[in-house]
């Protein structure tokens, strides 16, 4: 896997700065993948259910994930992990951006636009063509996000294995 160099960002909100960094999945980093799997339980707790296979990419990120050339990102403040997303390669060239979260009490400072922004950046690094993401239009400021980075609403289905899923986005690169 490759590694990447730590980025490291700074948000000006109101009346606070918010010093965050980005950074790759560590396997041998056991809060990692705690907190991969609790921050999108969080969410999908609160708006829907964990079903089955988001269970087993949770439990087993490396085979699930990463084995096959994905990536996991992760977003830390002050040695917290507050955000996470990931890459999960589909076919050559075409990868499924999955496991967007943001704990709640972070959400709206601009940590999910910065992850979703270094995904599609490791995305074109490795020389993907099309990304695509499965949501649910019941997430409107998840769906404004990804439409404001040049998602469009796609023809083809991809959000069968997702009970939640009831739209599917995509990006050419």
């Amino acid at each position: 896997m490759s590694k990447m160099t730590p980025l490291t960002l700074k948000l000006i909100g109101r009346m606070q700065e918010v010093t965050f960094s980005i950074l790759e999945y560590n396997a041998l980093n056991l809060l990692h993948k705690e907190c991969s799997g609790a921050l999108n339980r969080e969410w999908l707790e609160r708006y829907f259910r964990v079903e089955d296979h988001d269970a087993q990419a949770f439990d087993d990120p490396e085979t699930q994930v990463l084995a096959d050339g994905g990536i996991i990102l992760m977003a830390e403040i002050a040695g917290e992990i507050v955000g996470t997303g990931s890459l999960m390669k589909m076919e050559e060239g075409i990868y499924e951006v999955v496991k967007m979260a943001v704990t709640e009490n972070w959400q709206g400072k601009g940590i999910g636009e910065q992850l979703l922004l270094a995904l599609i950046e490791r995305a074109r690094q490795k020389k993907a063509r099309k990304l695509f993401i499965v949501s649910n239009t019941k997430l409107e400021p998840a769906i404004r996000l990804y439409r404001r980075h040049g998602f469009n609403d796609s023809a083809e289905n991809h959000h069968s294995h997702y009970e939640r899923g009831n739209i599917t986005l995509e990006k050419q690169l």
